[in-house]
């Protein structure tokens, strides 16, 4: 494993994108016992704990919400940090919505006057209770596994986003690593298993890494597949994306 900051050097070569921060550290996440049990190479757990691991020393986010907060600001049009946009004239007046939350930005950007964090159970993703055209910008991250309906659910973020708004989120893959859907418990990979009854979930196979992935906002009938998302246009009509 290389030093954390030849690491950050590599991987990170303008520093944190939250914050700005150029000293970084690095701890190992995963165990013996989940690493088998997810059945992971060498090469994939090295994957998972430098993204969930390898974090600023200034504001203690991993790469996991640096790479959020970089596609937060790409999407925007900010060619900084996340904490110099929020303090943005534009950013100012974003209506964004955070559902659950997003790694370690919600600290940070519910300085927002515009933001409005829900969460499960409070709110079900499939309906949720905002009206179209609501929002400049939506953000989650490692939600989308545990929903019944990810394309459902990717629908109706778009229905409430403002036309050439953006939703940016994370989902967990492995690069090169097909995930097949199925329900299975999965421990949380930020602590060792407590002496709890699980709780079934609907997981990929893979472990956790993610990355970003901001998708400009749209009103066209629902999509088929993720690749289906096609670009804004304010004369589409809402789509009617209620579950099949």
């Amino acid at each position: 494993m290389a030093r954390p900051l030849a690491l950050g050097n590599e991987l990170l070569p303008q520093g944190c994108r939250i914050c700005g921060g150029r000293e970084f550290g690095f701890t190992k996440i995963l165990w013996p016992e989940l690493v088998q049990e997810w059945q992971l190479s060498s090469s994939e757990r090295e994957y998972i704990d430098i993204q969930q691991g390898f974090h600023c020393i200034q504001c203690r986010s991993n790469l996991h919400s640096i790479t959020l907060a970089y596609a937060i600001c790409k999407s925007q049009g900010h060619e900084g940090t996340l904490h110099s946009w929020i303090e943005s004239a534009a950013a100012r007046s974003t209506q964004l919505l955070e559902i659950n939350e997003a790694g370690n930005l919600t600290r940070h950007i519910r300085r927002l006057p515009g933001h409005i964090f829900v969460s499960y159970p409070d709110v079900d993703m499939h309906s949720l209770p905002y009206p179209n055209y609501r929002f400049d910008l939506v953000i989650h991250s490692d939600t989308l596994e545990h929903v019944p309906n990810p394309i459902h659910a990717l629908a109706e973020c778009r229905r409430f986003l403002k036309p050439g708004g953006f939703l940016a989120f994370t989902v967990p893959v492995i690069v090169g690593r097909p995930a097949a859907q199925e329900t299975v418990y999965r421990p949380p990979i930020t602590a060792r298993p407590a002496k709890t009854k699980p709780t079934t979930l609907s997981k990929p196979s893979s472990a956790p890494p993610s990355g970003p992935i901001f998708w400009k906002g749209a009103s066209r009938p629902c999509p088929s597949s993720v690749s289906s998302i096609p670009p804004a246009s304010p004369s589409w009509p809402v789509p009617d994306c209620s579950p099949q």
